[in-house]
């Protein structure tokens, strides 16, 4: 910014000039007992204008160079007027201490909702007042307080008085506070940390207003905006930009792909997120939905990127037309006049759940149809969706309304590879689309190389806060499926795996055991009567405990997950009885087995003997 003097010839013409610098209000006069109203500064005229305009400079800054002042700041013309304006003389008063100290204690922020951490008592400070002088004083929470004694008269207003001997009570700032006539007592208002560093300041000084004294007038004198040339610029502009390099130096598209897809490099507040379409359907090649970030976030497809290159352009190029800055060979360079920009590149999280089918070890399709796997819905964790594999004819549902199928049909699946990517074609359509029974925040991404599945909320912030907050543990997925008839009450049962134990030489002959299924899923899944799942009953208080317990309703949570291990565990013991029997029985054949080849032995040795007989004689 600069201010150009130069149309002032005599400096007399400066006189009851008002210029406006930086939000202060310089005004030129020869006369500096002038009030102006609204001036900041007085700027004594000299004989000339060069020094009168030294003045300036020794109190607003700059520099001056034939009659021009630069300044960094903004400049505007000002203007004033006069005006009288009537006052009564003040006289200042000094009180003296009243000698007391001290500093509140307690309040420290208790733990919401903790039984075990109760409510923190409120911050206190007494103060023995007994000992103060007439007429003196102290500050607490920016409150004057005034100490006299009975019958004494002051003039001039405080904030608070306190008579000894006479009881009292008030409030000053975040505190209460009570007088017995000796003793002051000041009481925090609300509990926390912040109220334990109030502390007492000894003495102050306030003012008498004299209404008996002769009224004075005051005259402001009229000042005039500033006549000459201003030029405005922007406040505090360094003369060398920061800059930041985003070096693309000897990569290619492949490798800008392998290092970025899946991250968000953040710029000077503006996110943009990688993801390469040209690897679908691998998870970073997925972008989550418009909007599900809180923020601005622009979605990046290097797919975008490898057109450009084959178009001729170099990478460095192609990104920049994306993401913005000047190229520099293979450098984006960046550069901002506000220093505390800030750039960085982040994988964003991500709660997700993999699921590997590359060893599944069974025949397929044949052994999948009927079988399949159960997600969690990213939004509730009392819903999810079984995913079904079926032959195409059979179709899976649920008539609860927490409980989705997801039918797959798998009848032309070969090999591993070919399952999780029928797995992504089928369940993405309906996890994406336009039924909101499905289309909640689960999404479904596979590796074909590695014949793995992922399940992943697409929401990759924190669903903690607002407005995802009733979600936090994000995708979680569990071994086995769920129908109807496992919420029929006559039909529910334990899950369990089929173990199978060939003990003889024929095909048909073979004992299969039957193991439990242990996990907390497994054991404490709902019943219909039972609309909640062992994660919703805290146990801090007695309500959640009597539910848990199924007081006064039964059953309560407890009871299913006794009765579920009871079952199992009469299953397990009456299947260990069965392979001590087996192990009987066939302790028992291996006997007769082996008295039945003596025999056999006996009765060759006794043929040999007869033709060895019959030779001799």
């Amino acid at each position: 910014m600069s201010i150009d003097f130069s149309s002032f010839s005599d400096a007399s013409d400066l006189n009851n000039v008002g210029i406006n610098i930086g939000g202060r209000t310089f005004v030129f006069t020869d006369d500096t007992s002038n009030k102006y109203r609204g001036a900041s500064f007085l700027v004594p005229l000299e004989a000339t204008v060069d020094d009168t305009i030294d003045n300036l400079i020794n109190r607003a800054g700059g520099t001056v160079a034939n009659q021009i002042i630069t300044i960094q700041s903004s400049v505007s013309g000002a203007s004033g007027t006069g005006g009288t304006d009537t006052v009564y003389p003040k006289v200042t008063r000094q009180v003296t201490g009243a000698g007391v100290s001290g500093t509140t204690g307690g309040g420290v922020t208790n733990k919401r909702n903790d039984p075990d951490h109760p409510a923190a008592s409120k911050a206190t400070l007494t103060v023995d007042l007994s000992g103060a002088a007439d007429d003196s004083g102290f500050v607490f929470s920016s409150t004057r307080f005034r100490v006299i004694d009975p019958g004494t008269t002051v003039a001039g207003a405080v904030d608070k008085t306190l008579t000894k001997g006479q009881s009292s009570t008030g409030s000053a700032g975040y505190f209460d506070y009570t007088f017995d006539g000796s003793n002051l007592t000041f009481t925090a208002k609300y509990v926390g940390a912040g109220y334990n560093g109030y502390g007492i300041s000894d003495g102050y000084t306030y003012q008498e207003d004299d209404t008996t004294a002769q009224p004075t007038t005051t005259t402001y004198t009229a000042y005039t905006a500033f006549g000459g040339a201003i030029t405005t610029v922007s406040a505090g502009t360094p003369a060398t930009p920061a800059t930041w390099d985003f070096d693309l130096s000897g990569m290619s598209v492949d490798d800008f792909s392998n290092e970025y897809a899946g991250k968000s490099l953040t710029i000077g507040g503006n996110v943009y997120k990688f993801y390469d379409s040209y690897l679908t359907p691998k998870l970073n090649s997925e972008v989550e939905d418009s909007g599900s970030r809180e923020g601005s976030q622009t979605q990046f497809d290097i797919y975008d990127i490898r057109q450009a290159v084959d178009g001729g352009r170099t990478l460095a190029q192609a990104v920049a037309e994306k993401i913005g800055g000047s190229v520099d060979g293979d450098k984006i360079t960046f550069s901002s006049y506000y220093n505390g920009m800030q750039i960085n590149l982040q994988t964003e999280t991500l709660r997700h759940c993999d699921i590997d089918f590359s060893n599944l070890g069974v025949r397929i399709p044949s052994d999948l149809y009927g079988k399949g796997f159960r997600a969690y819905c990213a939004t509730d964790n009392r819903e999810w969706f079984n995913f079904v594999f079926t032959d195409g004819t059979d179709s899976y549902d649920s008539d609860k309304e927490n409980i989705k199928s997801i039918n797959i049909d798998v009848s032309a699946v070969t090999d591993a590879t070919q399952l999780v990517k029928a797995i992504y074609t089928q369940g993405n359509a309906l996890l994406t689309g336009d039924d909101p029974k499905f289309n909640h925040h689960m999404r479904l991404a596979v590796d074909p190389d590695t014949q793995v599945v992922t399940l992943y909320d697409h929401r990759r912030f924190d669903v903690s806060r607002p407005p995802y907050n009733y979600q936090e543990k994000g995708a979680k997925i569990a071994d086995g499926i769920s129908f109807k008839d496992a919420y029929e009450r006559d039909k529910k049962n334990y899950s369990v795996k089929i173990l199978t134990i060939q003990h003889t030489d024929r095909a048909d002959m073979n004992i299969n055991i039957k193991i439990p299924q242990m996990t907390l899923d497994h054991i404490f899944d709902p019943l219909p009567e039972v609309d909640k799942t062992i994660f919703d009953y805290p146990v801090t208080d007695k309500d959640s405990r009597n539910a848990l317990l199924g007081n006064p309703n039964p059953p309560g949570i407890l009871d299913i997950g006794l009765k579920y291990m009871l079952d199992a565990a009469t299953t397990v013991g009456a299947q260990n009885k069965r392979l001590e029997f087996t192990a009987e029985n066939i302790s028992t054949e291996t006997e007769n087995l082996t008295a039945s080849e003596s025999v056999i032995r006996d009765a060759d040795m006794a043929k040999e003997m007869t033709e060895y007989t019959k030779f001799n004689l």
